[in-house]
């Protein structure tokens, strides 16, 4: 082979390293990002049942204070 053909063959090797490289990152970070994603859906999911269940606790405590009005 000649030199200048080496050189493109070295050349082409690195640029797909370097492709690789750059594309598991991508893909990494991707999966981080998706990781990250479900595990604020899963707060906010435990979150908007917390603000639930402590809203009918406050509707019981309203109603429990309502009949001890309307008994006075």
């Amino acid at each position: 082979m000649s030199e200048n053909i080496q050189n493109l063959i070295k050349r082409f090797e690195r640029h797909r390293n370097v492709t690789d490289a750059k594309f598991s990152f991508v893909l990494e970070r991707q999966k981080m990002i998706e990781s990250a994603l479900k595990e604020l859906q899963e707060e906010s999911s435990d979150f908007y049942g917390y603000v639930a269940e402590s809203l009918k606790e406050l509707d019981t405590e309203i109603s429990a204070i309502k009949n001890k009005i309307k008994d006075l």
